[in-house]
């Protein structure tokens, strides 16, 4: 990894993943204190050792001509079985709601607290608006530690909480 003197996030760009171009290099994606609760990091070696995941499209982050992150993005389709939630997006429906589902956000070390994942997530939200005549998308769905979703998605982001377990919990903002 390069050092960090004065990072610019002008010169990031998400680019599709294609392993004829990109090479992934080893990134250390667990959080600082060694977990890995969203199994991120065993995701991204699986896709270093060239397994593919259907229904998803995966962008690489690079940082000049470094990469230096990746997500993955799908469109699904959810149950509004929210029960245990007053959820605005499923009251007075009884049908599927259509979702752009943020299947994993991976941020190497070196590259956390710059402002990455907002930049990752309203470039998810543009593109679901943009998308939103074809692919009929209601929401911006992805899973989180709820301490993120406490502390970050819901107050700075305006992300509603689907409750989960103790660790970790869905997400999701209206489109």
């Amino acid at each position: 990894m390069t050092m960090i003197d004065n990072f610019n996030l002008d010169s990031i760009r998400f680019l599709v993943f294609d392993p004829k171009i990109h090479i992934l290099p080893k990134m250390q994606l667990k959080q600082s204190n060694g977990e890995d609760p969203l199994e991120v990091q065993s995701y991204y070696e699986s896709i270093i050792k060239g397994n593919s995941f259907n229904n998803e499209l995966l962008y690489v982050i690079k940082y000049k001509t470094e990469t230096i992150g990746f997500f993955c993005i799908a469109s699904a389709t959810v149950e509004p079985d929210f029960a245990n939630v007053d959820n605005p997006i499923t009251q007075g429906k009884n049908s599927l709601i259509r979702a752009l589902l943020i299947s994993k956000i991976g941020i190497d070390q070196n590259y956390r607290c710059f402002g990455l994942g907002k930049y990752i997530l309203q470039y998810c939200i543009g593109l679901a608006i943009n998308l939103k005549e074809i692919e009929k998308f209601d929401i911006v769905l992805f899973r989180t530690t709820k301490s993120l979703a406490q502390k970050i998605y819901c107050l700075k982001y305006n992300f509603k909480m689907i409750k989960g377990d103790e660790k970790l919990v869905w997400v999701y903002k209206k489109i």
